[in-house]
């Protein structure tokens, strides 16, 4: 996601940290919606890991929050499709 990458570029050049998790926050969710929940997963850690160093504890939150969800929808999903 080129633009998203953009945006958090130029707010972790301004130091702007909890932006950037904020940035990187919504690129996981858009790549979950896109069902490309493998590269999702796997950006994920990206984000509590900026969180975390930026103390920032609500975008923490929504990175946890995410992270269960990329485990969990995939498998959701092919359970609905099975019945």
């Amino acid at each position: 996601m080129p633009g998203a990458a953009r945006y958090h570029g130029a707010a972790g050049a301004r130091g702007d940290w909890e932006q950037v998790s904020q940035a990187l926050n919504v690129k996981d969710k858009s790549l979950a919606a896109l069902r490309e929940w493998l590269v999702a997963h796997a950006a994920n850690p990206e984000s509590a890991e900026v969180a975390w160093a930026s103390r920032s504890g609500v975008e923490l939150a929504h990175a946890l929050w995410n992270a269960g969800r990329l485990l969990t929808l995939p498998a959701a999903m092919r359970l609905w499709r099975d019945l």
